[in-house]
């Protein structure tokens, strides 16, 4: 039971995650990820997803019954496995379909700090194309993905967990 219940969450945790990263990708590679209402969605998508994924686990492998701590377990778990599938997604979309000219960007970033700012604060301009430099390498954007969504994760795992718990009725023996 317990193998299953692990087998289960995490299949459906994958399957919420790279649905949720194929949409995202999808999303930047037609140039709408500008778009709030579209990354709302995406946030919709994936947190209905896992909501949904452990009121499954709830009925198949705990017979419709199950308390807050194992629901609250459940929908971090499928929520974890989600969130790691999304960002490998997002890792493989950096690598290899989105290859950002970093050089290319840092030129054009310092240009426009200088138009901005002048010449006058430099240790200010290095500090910025130092970071974009780090932020842009896809492990770690993909890293920040991870944390991103697992923040998510976690606050509506606390408040959906009230939802999806389910117990015996009082007069039941």
């Amino acid at each position: 039971m317990v193998n299953r219940s692990i087998l289960s969450i995490s299949l459906f945790g994958f399957i919420v995650g790279l649905g949720t990263g194929l949409f995202d990708a999808l999303f930047h590679i037609l140039d709408l990820n500008h778009y709030k209402l579209l990354n709302f969605l995406i946030f919709i998508f994936f947190l209905s997803g896992v909501y949904l994924a452990t009121i499954k686990i709830r009925e198949d492998s705990y017979n419709g019954i199950i308390n807050y701590w194992g629901s609250l377990i459940n929908y971090l778990l499928i929520g974890l496995v989600a969130s790691v599938t999304i960002a490998f997604v997002r890792y493989i979309y950096l690598k290899l379909i989105n290859i950002t000219d970093i050089t290319q960007l840092v030129s054009n970033t310092k240009d426009s700090i200088l138009n901005y700012y002048g010449i006058d604060n430099q240790e200010f301009i290095n500090n910025r194309l130092e970071f974009i430099e780090f932020i842009y390498d896809p492990f770690i954007s993909s890293l920040f993905y991870f944390l991103y969504y697992m923040v998510f994760v976690i606050v509506f795992a606390v408040i959906s967990s009230f939802f999806i718990r389910k117990q015996l009725p009082s007069n039941a023996y």
